[in-house]
């Protein structure tokens, strides 16, 4: 169902993010190349950019199936390889000038190349195909039976800790074990002076 639903949304928002990365990057483009840097030409432009960047991110990074991803990125991807046949790239982006433009411009720079490959990619990750499944729960959690064994090899916090560590016993009712028998392994005193 979610290759399915990978698929519509994929062919719905392969369009859209063409228009919006190419009507952006032609209005930044031109406000620089004009020198009429003002918030008032750079605020739409950049914010429907970084919405068609939210957009493909969210495609990429959820369990979404890789599909979304391939096929919006599959245009841009199709557009720089179209760049080695510049006849072909400019009949191609000519169709609707202003986004092609901004498309061309894309291109050129590379930075087609680079979202195409990053939607491309998740295509050929075989844990993206696979179903997702819930993780058992673990034995043991914390005052559960088995204990609460710590993390990364370290002592268990309020002693419990591994055999012969000196937080075993310390601060507890654990007997001490073999090893411990009261004394400081810091050389400190066992009861300082008054």
């Amino acid at each position: 169902m979610r290759h399915i639903l990978g698929l519509v949304l994929g062919i719905l928002l392969a369009p859209l993010m063409l228009i919006g990365v190419g009507w952006s990057v032609k209005q930044t483009y031109s406000a620089y190349a004009q020198f009429a840097i003002t918030p008032s030409r750079l605020v739409l432009p950049l914010l429907v950019l970084a919405a068609c960047g939210v957009v493909y991110a969210m495609l990429i990074a959820t369990r979404m199936s890789p599909l979304a991803s391939f096929i919006v990125g599959l245009p841009f991807l199709v557009l720089t390889v179209l760049a080695l046949i510049p006849s072909a790239l400019v009949s191609v982006l000519g169709v609707y000038q202003p986004i092609g433009d901004g498309l061309s411009i894309l291109v050129v720079s590379g930075g087609a190349m680079i979202v195409g490959l990053v939607g491309v990619m998740p295509i050929v990750v075989p844990s993206q195909w696979a179903r997702w499944r819930a993780r058992p729960a673990a034995v043991g959690g914390f005052g559960g039976p088995g204990g609460y064994g710590g993390y990364g090899g370290q002592p268990a916090p309020f002693g419990g800790g591994p055999a012969g560590s000196p937080l075993v016993g310390a601060g507890t009712n654990d007997p001490p074990t073999a090893g411990y028998a009261g004394e400081n392994t810091l050389n400190w005193p066992q009861n300082p002076p008054h």
